[in-house]
């Protein structure tokens, strides 16, 4: 079920737009991570939807409801702070989560009732009687989600609790969040960071924003196999795509270092003319070793220089180059290769992923 609808949102500040018609929608339990550069545009979307900053245009629906100029936005809001899992304060667990209660003015019976009720929403033992300084960093974690859940909101807002921590400390958190996002029954989530290898196991879905707009909302497995732009993959996963850069001439690909011709099934498909700059994208993991040259009709063979040799969990990344573009191609294990010198690395036409060379936007489809 859809529960929150952003569509055409603008934010201007002076001659300068800080985010361009941002259209997304979420459903109820969904995980979302909100990522990009600092200072591109995921920091003001953030604002915005928390509530700090109201001078914008469009659209922010809750349950069909527009969020603009509504006094109970703010209440159906719970933000955790990238500082929130510092929390140090001489008080019980209990107290704690009770102090946005008590400002509901609700009996000592109701708050408890809310408190335990909220607590077997996690996977989680809770001593209430804890004082948080003596808290660890998994129970402050849990502990803060308590917290945002205790109000029952209809969205929640995670910012940036990687920040300036160490990996023994990121892990920990993404782990305990893992956990807690596995079983659960709250409001959707959304995610503000920079961060993305943390994240993977846990959103549903990523947006990636770049220049002040939305680039790509999907799965990562639908934006690395379909991206629409070069910088997705660029961002989401440097290195595992391929780009080589050349011109299109009839049916010929030409670049320096490699020419060969692209059957016309694989390029009728897409909207290009003659003398096109295009950039072809080739996942790491469709580059295959052959001993021989296959049929042209089959995909792309060339002899490779064996530059860097990584040994990774079940398969070697090999770090070569066509006409000095680098090319990264992830091979098994059951093979000896040796840094220094040349295989023939081959890769098929149906893994190509067509880019214009000069806009990095993917190709349009014909029809």
């Amino acid at each position: 079920m859809r529960l929150l609808k952003i569509e055409n949102l603008w934010k201007k500040k002076g001659h300068h737009f800080q985010l361009r018609d941002i259209s997304i929608e979420c459903n109820e339990r969904e995980w979302i991570l909100f990522t990009g550069p600092v200072g591109e545009g995921k920091e003001t979307l953030k604002d915005i939807l928390v509530g700090f900053d109201e001078d914008w245009e469009g659209s922010i629906q809750i349950n069909g409801q527009e969020i603009k100029g509504t006094l109970e936005y703010n209440d159906n809001i719970s933000f955790i702070h990238k500082h929130f899992f510092d929390l140090e304060q001489d008080t019980t667990i209990f107290n704690f989560l009770s102090s946005p209660l008590k400002l509901k003015e609700l009996t000592e019976n109701k708050i408890s009732e809310i408190i335990l009720e909220t607590i077997k929403l996690f996977p989680f033992k809770v001593q209430l009687r804890k004082l948080i300084n003596d808290l660890s960093l998994e129970e402050k974690v849990v502990v803060s989600f308590i917290y945002a859940m205790i109000i029952q909101p209809k969205l929640l807002i995670i910012d940036e609790p990687f920040y300036e921590l160490p990996n023994s400390k990121r892990q920990i958190i993404s782990s305990v969040i893992r956990l807690i996002s596995k079983t659960w029954k709250g409001a959707p989530v959304f995610i503000f960071s920079s961060y993305v290898k943390e994240w993977l196991p846990i959103c549903d879905r990523i947006t990636l924003i770049h220049n002040k707009t939305i680039l790509q909302t999907g799965t990562i497995k639908e934006m690395l196999e379909k991206p629409q732009h070069i910088f997705v993959t660029k961002y989401m996963a440097e290195n595992e795509i391929t780009f080589i850069k050349g011109i299109i001439k009839g049916s010929q690909f030409q670049t320096k270092g490699l020419t060969f011709i692209i059957p016309l099934q694989y390029l009728q498909k897409h909207q290009y003319f003659e003398g096109q700059e295009l950039q072809i994208g080739v996942p790491a993991k469709n580059f295959q070793i052959v001993d021989k040259l296959p049929s042209s009709k089959d995909g792309v063979s060339f002899l490779a220089p064996v530059h860097i040799i990584k040994k990774m969990n079940g398969y070697y990344k090999i770090y070569s180059n066509i006409g000095g573009q680098l090319v990264v191609a992830q091979i098994k294990h059951d093979i000896k290769i040796e840094e220094g010198s040349e295989i023939y690395l081959f890769f098929p036409f149906k893994s190509m992923i067509f880019f214009d060379g000069k806009t990095e936007t993917i190709l349009k489809q014909r029809g």
